[in-house]
């Protein structure tokens, strides 16, 4: 009998410690994709993002015309034709990742993830694979702060993708996630590991 997979969807708002998190699952055996986006000045460690998976997740949500890719999405952005063809990028590159691992769990990590975890959840339900949410959570002015700092986006624009991602998160996942906070991780280390 085979074993049921699953997957550790890392989200969170950006600059929030989402690489922090992947790479503390990776030192407790969880495996993830080894085609990463490559390290920079934001994330000297690397990012430990899928570069397909981002970028099929970064163009669709370009492709809504908003003039940012952090935008709101409405029901009928869901089940635009474009839609239909995204998932069906996604559900092939996912399934293909998912095929070519031995290990039974696997990690994703992609900030845009948030707004699109419908699409996740429709694939993953079609494939009988369990989904599990951790929302790496960092306080929002320090967000806006790194996100000037690095990419210097706007702080108005910053508090929007903050929130944004932040409530995508929680109201997709119906509040069914495990809360990992950025600070706490220097005042109590142990207690987020043992989360």
């Amino acid at each position: 009998m085979s074993v049921k997979k699953k997957i550790i969807l890392v989200i969170g708002s950006g600059r929030s410690g989402t690489s922090v998190l992947m790479q503390i699952l990776g030192e407790i055996g969880i495996d993830y994709s080894k085609d990463l986006i490559g390290a920079d000045e934001s994330n000297p460690e690397g990012h430990f993002e899928d570069s397909q998976i981002v970028a099929l997740q970064r163009n669709f949500l370009l492709n809504l015309g908003q003039e940012s890719e952090n935008p709101f999405l409405f029901e009928e952005d869901l089940n635009s034709s474009e839609a239909q063809n995204f998932k069906k990028q996604l559900e092939a590159e996912l399934v293909k990742k998912i095929n070519e691992k031995d290990t039974h769990i696997f990690a994703i990590k992609d900030p845009r993830t948030s707004l699109l975890i419908p699409f996740w959840k429709e694939i993953c339900k079609k494939h009988h694979i369990d989904i599990f949410y951790l929302l790496a959570y960092r306080h929002p002015s320090s967000v806006i702060n790194s996100l000037n700092k690095y990419y210097n986006m706007d702080n108005l624009l910053g508090e929007w993708l903050w929130l944004n991602r932040i409530i995508s998160s929680f109201y997709h996942t119906n509040s069914n996630l495990l809360l990992i906070e950025y600070e706490k991780w220097f005042s109590e280390g142990v207690l987020q590991l043992n989360k």
